[in-house]
């Protein structure tokens, strides 16, 4: 029995508090879900094999919980990666002196060091897993 993708799903959300993701159905809020995973699945360096069966939504294999976190990570990546690409931050603004807007710059900035921060973490993760499961040292 593998690893199911509600667990790595599980891990994601205690990561995250977007609360659009709750005004969401289960299975918009599902397909989203799977297509994170499988970004993160491309995106993540593990010595385990990342096999899936996405008809059962499960793992081929029993992943490790740095597996887990990894994947919950690079998920996190392609969450911050639809934001940074969102149109939200290039289309011009127009308002009138009454309306108040924050500097779209401002935020782009602060999403992309958001997103180099946690890339940086998952390298780091990574890279402890390595040492951890490397032969040479036992």
């Amino acid at each position: 029995m593998g690893t199911p993708y509600e667990k790595i799903y599980g891990r994601f959300l205690n990561h995250m508090t977007d609360f659009s993701l709750a005004d969401l159905d289960d299975h918009t809020l599902g397909v989203m879900l799977q297509g994170w995973l499988h970004s993160a699945i491309v995106k993540v360096r593990t010595s385990s094999d990342l096999s899936y069966d996405d008809d059962n939504e499960v793992f081929n294999n029993d992943l490790s919980n740095l597996d887990i976190e990894l994947l919950a990570m690079g998920m996190r990546l392609a969450w911050l990666d639809q934001r940074i690409n969102s149109t939200e931050y290039t289309s011009l603004f127009v308002g009138g002196k009454e309306e108040k807007f924050y500097s779209p710059s401002a935020q782009l900035s602060e999403l992309r060091l958001l997103r180099s921060d946690t890339l940086r973490e998952m390298q780091q993760l990574y890279t402890y897993e390595t040492y951890v499961n490397n032969d040479y040292f036992d």
